[in-house]
Order: C-alpha cells, then sequence, then structure tokens
C-alpha cells in the first residue's frame, strides 16, 4: 500500500461526504478549503450544506459572491440575498455581514 497512489479513492470518499455528510461538517470542511485559499473545494461544499439551509454555510456562501471567490462572479445583490436568508435563518455571523 505504500507510495500507491490513493487519489481515486479520495476523491469517491469526498464526493460520498458531500452527499450524506452532515451540514455541519460540511460547512466546516468548506470554510477550512476556504481559509487555505482552496475556493474550487470549498465551493461545492458551502453550496450544499446551503442547500440544506446551513445558516452560516449560506453566509459563507454569500461572501464568496461579494469577493468573486470559487469561480463565482462577483454579484453583491445575490451576496445580500443570501446575507438576508441567512440571517432569517439565525446566522450571527450573517448579521456582522450586513
Amino acid at each position: 500500500m505504500a507510495g500507491e497512489d490513493f487519489s481515486e479513492e479520495i476523491n469517491k470518499l469526498m464526493s460520498e461526504v458531500v452527499e450524506d455528510g452532515s451540514d455541519e461538517f460540511l460547512y466546516l470542511t468548506g470554510v477550512d478549503y476556504a481559509m487555505s485559499g482552496d475556493w474550487h473545494k470549498a465551493r461545492p461544499l458551502l453550496e450544499k450544506a446551503s442547500s440544506r439551509s446551513y445558516p452560516d454555510a449560506i453566509a459563507a456562501l454569500a461572501s464568496m459572491y461579494m469577493n468573486g471567490y470559487g469561480g463565482l462572479e462577483q454579484d453583491f445583490n445575490e451576496a445580500k440575498r443570501l446575507l438576508a436568508e441567512a440571517v432569517d435563518l439565525g446566522s450571527e455571523h450573517a448579521k456582522t455581514m450586513l
């Protein structure tokens, strides 16, 4: 096993995590990727948690729209809409961003 390429297996496991992972896990993993500057890995995790109405993931996605990260076009209207949604769902982080 030493020295084998595990990329395919890792990618498969990550796909399963995106599909089946807890919202908090998806959010925290997405934020971890974002903090290290890997926005393209962060985006699908945050989008998945956002689609499940996880408030802080929605706020993080709004931040991506504000800055045009992860291949997203900078869109202040979408960022504002997402922040309002996150606030409605109880995100304290989103409140500080508005």
